[in-house]
Formats: structure tokens, C-alpha cells, sequence
């Protein structure tokens, strides 16, 4: 019954421009759509006045696409909205002679493509016109670098911080005061995609608009949003736009389309049902929920990357992580047209904080970076050095430079740039000392103020890992404990809590994690 209920529901979705996946593993007979239920599942295009012309229109453009926006530069980018079906709808740009026009679809939602020029901190518009004499002008528009940035709550948590300040539940961006000090940057904009749950899917965000940085401005950006884009601004001086999209507590479950997840076992991911939620319920942990109300509003946006700070929900089933990561990102890519992988996906690995959940936390860690090693064109890097008592932890300003180095190397091959922290190569045993090669390990040192390696660990046969003394040789590490004297297993920094006793390499970046 249920593959039946899929294919019927895939059937009629074809009727539409995003397909919005098969039902939820515990969705209820009687809860389909009905036939006609299809031409405004993306909600009413609308009849409103228009201030060009004073006629009526149903020419409607998404918030997204609004005065003050940054293109992607030297791009063909996505300009959508709505019309009346069979209506004429032209686009020109002021940097192009002629107007591109497309007819629009029985469904009401057009698209069409615009290619723009190189960065300029020179504002142009956009004309937007449709054939029954509705017009609009997006003004103050700006050609640069555009990123969407994603996931839960350490990205979602913003450059004033979480709670109230002086009150117990203050969790504060460090140094925030004195980093906002230069934050006059107008060529630098965000976009904030506001919560939005969904069982299906939805046009358009809530009402929302771009912002230009500035010290107040740029206290509700995403911190590391902030701190990513004020340093390639800077670094590669283009104008740069952020599209925010991130809710606490939120699983991959829910940024994933049900089509997605169905390719699964039930065993790999959870539903409302498993999640303890009432059917039809909205929930920032349900399978497609911020999927429909908030990833596809948006994700037809062209932007050069995409990063993404989630997985602190996931750790409960953490062995399929990577596999529905790696979905999700193909899904995703899909949506975009990006059959050739294109656009970059760039990671956060898990930070430190105090947790009695320590092998959980570690294995996750590891999930990540397997994940990323399935999801072409794709990064991750450390954080946990930066970690925090709390999971939301201050220090925001050392992931978001390192995802920006990151960008900087592989996606824009910045020269001077490495951004390859050390990783894991191999392990070799003589007497009772174990010697890891590490990659990327040139000019290994501590950090700064240490005095020793801390949280390298060994184990003999029997499995048990003992505190080991870790020593620099070079690009390798050499571990050995006294407990231990035919060492087999080796760790390092493998646990929610290893913060001020890691080595790094000449680019100050940390060894990943690992226990082998």
C-alpha cells in the first residue's frame, strides 16, 4: 500500500517544477493531495497593485529576489517568480542590451536565466516586466560572491549571541564588540531565511530581506556567516551576499526531501513517528520539514558554495550519516541543475564542548569526515580546538576564517593558500612506541601556549587505551605510554572535549581526530 500511495503521488507531482518527494514513512491514508490540490501547492501567485503602472498584476518575485541583492558574478543566474500561465515575462538587466523573456507554465512558477558580468561595487537593477503590463525594478544590486550558508544551531547562533545578556542563559560571540567595530561594510549583504516548517512545499520564505552590514545590522547575522564573508570580501575584494538558512536543534532528517530519504532503510533515519511527534505535526526535526519551507524557497538561488554546520541531532544514528549527507547534497545539486558538481559543499567538523556523551560525539566527528570523502568537490574542517563548555560555544570567528581559507584554496586557488589540515596517513609499532604519518603535516608544532600534546591515547591487544606521551618528529607523531608496552591502537583527540593541547600545522590548522 504504501509503494502504491509513492507511485501516485509521484505521478501527479510531475505536474510541477520541484518535485516534492513521496510521503513520510507514517503518513496517513487520506492525507494526499487531491488532483487539484497541485496548481497552488506552492500558495497563491496573488493579484496585486503595481506601482509602475497602477494596473493589476500577478507578476511576484520571491523575497529572495529583492532590492539590494548580490549576484553571483559572471554567472547565468536563476530569476524565478509567478504569473499568470501563458503569460510573456522579460528580465533586462542594466548591463545588457536586450531583455531575456521566457512564456509562462500552466503552474504559474517561471524561471528563467540572466548572465551577468564580472564584481563591481557599482549598484545596476533589474527590470521585471510581464506582457499584462506589470512591471518591477529591483534596485541596488550588486555583483559578487554569493554563499548559502546551513545547519543547525552553531550556525544558526548569530553575532549578539543566544540569550539575554547579564541573564544565566547568555551564550555570547567572542569579542563580538570590538569585531562589529568595522562592520560599516555595505558591498557585504545577508539574507535571512526565517524559520518556516512545512509538509510541503512552499514558494517562498517568509518575509525577509537583504541586509547590508553594518555594527547593528551585523549583530543578527550568522556569526560565522560574518566572519566567512568579511574576510573574502576583504581577501578577494568583491562585493559578497550570504543567504542564512539555519534552525537549532534541527536533524538531516528535516533538510532532506522525503523522496530522498525513501531511498533508505527505515532503520537509517528517523519520521515523526520514531521522533515521538503526532502525525502531520511540525517539528524542526521531521523528515523534508525545513526541506519544504525553507531549502526550497531558496536553493534555485545561484551561489558559488554552500557550507554547512550540522550534526549534533545526528549522533544517534551517526553510521548513516554519511550516506543521507552525501544524498542530500546530490539532492540538492539536483534542484540547482548542478549535474557536474559545481558548487562546492564545505563542512564543520564537530566542536568540543563538556558532554558525558564522549564516544558519541567522536564517532560523529568521524562520520563527518566520512561523509565528506563520498560528496564530490567537498571539504570539512576542524573546529573542536575551538570548542567551548557549552555546545555553543564563543569562539566563531576561527571557523568561519578557516572556511573562508578553505573557499580561498580549492574553490578560488587563492595562491599562498593551504587550507589542508593534517590528517591520518598510517601507523608503524617498534618496542613501545607507535609512530602515526600524518598528511599535510609540514611545520607541525603546539599551539600556542602549550606545553605538551595532550589527548593522544594507545592501546595493546586487549583494547584498553591508555594516556599516551606524544612527540613531534618531523611530519609524524610518535606515541608511547608506560602502561603500554606492545602498543596496537592509537588515538588522538578523539573525545567531545579536547580543547588546548592539539599540534597544528604551518598553516595553523589542527590534526583531525582519529583513532585507528
Amino acid at each position: 500500500m504504501k509503494m502504491k500511495r509513492i507511485l501516485m503521488l509521484c505521478a501527479l507531482a510531475a505536474s510541477f517544477t520541484i518535485a516534492c518527494g513521496s510521503p513520510s514513512k507514517e503518513k496517513p491514508a487520506g492525507d494526499e493531495p487531491r488532483d487539484d490540490d497541485w496548481g497552488d501547492i506552492f500558495g497563491e501567485a496573488g493579484e496585486e497593485e503595481d506601482p509602475v503602472t497602477g494596473g493589476r498584476s500577478t507578476l511576484k518575485l520571491p523575497y529572495v529576489i529583492s532590492s539590494g541583492m548580490v549576484l553571483q558574478q559572471q554567472s547565468d543566474v536563476c530569476i524565478w517568480g509567478k504569473a499568470t500561465p501563458g503569460a510573456v515575462v522579460s528580465v533586462l538587466p542594466s548591463w545588457a542590451q536586450e531583455a531575456v523573456s521566457t512564456t509562462v507554465p500552466a503552474d504559474g512558477i517561471w524561471q528563467l536565466s540572466v548572465r551577468t558580468p564580472a564584481a563591481s561595487f557599482n549598484a545596476v537593477n533589474l527590470k521585471i516586466s510581464d506582457s499584462q503590463g506589470g512591471s518591477k525594478t529591483i534596485g541596488d544590486v550588486l555583483i559578487g560572491e554569493v554563499w548559502m550558508t546551513v545547519g543547525q544551531s552553531n550556525m544558526e547562533q548569530c553575532m549578539r549571541g543566544f540569550g539575554t545578556v547579564g541573564a544565566d542563559n547568555y551564550q555570547p560571540i567572542l569579542n563580538f564588540e570590538a569585531e562589529l567595530q568595522d562592520a560599516d561594510i555595505p558591498s557585504f549583504r545577508y539574507f535571512k531565511d526565517k524559520y518556516q516548517l512545512s509538509d510541503s512545499p512552499q514558494f517562498d520564505t517568509k518575509e525577509s530581506s537583504w541586509t547590508k552590514s553594518s555594527p547593528t545590522n551585523s549583530l543578527e547575522f550568522q556569526a560565522i556567516a560574518y566572519f566567512f564573508g568579511r574576510k573574502l570580501g576583504r581577501d578577494l575584494n568583491v562585493p559578497v551576499g550570504i543567504i542564512g538558512c539555519a534552525y537549532g536543534g534541527s536533524r538531516i532528517e528535516a533538510w532532506m526531501s522525503k523522496a530522498s530519504l525513501n531511498k533508505f532503510p527505515a532503520s537509517d533515519w528517523k519520521d515523526a513517528a520514531d521522533l515521538g511527534l503526532a502525525a502531520g505535526a511540525t517539528d524542526k526535526q521531521a523528515p523534508a520539514q525545513i526541506y519544504n519551507g525553507m531549502v526550497l524557497p531558496v536553493i534555485k538561488y545561484s551561489v558559488r558554495g554552500i557550507l554547512w554546520y550540522q550534526g549534533e541531532s545526528n549522533r544517534d544514528n551517526s553510521s548513516a550519516y554519511p550516506a543521507l549527507q552525501a544524498e542530500m547534497v546530490r539532492d540538492w545539486r539536483s534542484l540547482k541543475g548542478d549535474s557536474q558538481n559545481t558548487v562546492p559543499f564545505y563542512c564543520v567538523q564537530l566542536a568540543s564542548n563538556h558532554t558525558s556523551d564522549e564516544n558519541a560525539w567522536a564517532v560523529m566527528q568521524a562520520a563527518q569526515l566520512e561523509g565528506t570523502a563520498l560528496i564530490p568537490n567537498s571539504g570539512i574542517i576542524p573546529a573542536y580546538d575551538c570548542g567551548g563548555p557549552t555546545i555553543h560555544y564563543p569562539d566563531k570567528k576561527t571557523p568561519g576564517e578557516r572556511l573562508a581559507l578553505l573557499a580561498e584554496d580549492k574553490c578560488y586557488n587563492l595562491q599562498g593558500k593551504n587550507s589542508d589540515a593534517p590528517r591520518f596517513v598510517s601507523k608503524s609499532v617498534s618496542g613501545n612506541r607507535l609512530t602515526v604519518t600524518l598528511s599535510n603535516a609540514d611545520g607541525l608544532h603546539l599551539g600556542e601556549g602549550q606545553e605538551k600534546i595532550l589527548y593522544g591515547k594507545v592501546a595493546g591487544s586487549d583494547g584498553v587505551f591508555k594516556d599516551a606521551e606524544v612527540e613531534i618528529s618531523g611530519s609524524s607523531l610518535i606515541f608511547s605510554s608506560t602502561s603500554v608496552s606492545e602498543p596496537v591502537s592509537v588515538s588522538l583527540c578523539y573525545g567531545a572535549w579536547c580543547v588546548g593541547g592539539t599540534v597544528y600545522n604551518a598553516a595553523g590548522l589542527p590534526v583531525f581526530p582519529f583513532k585507528k
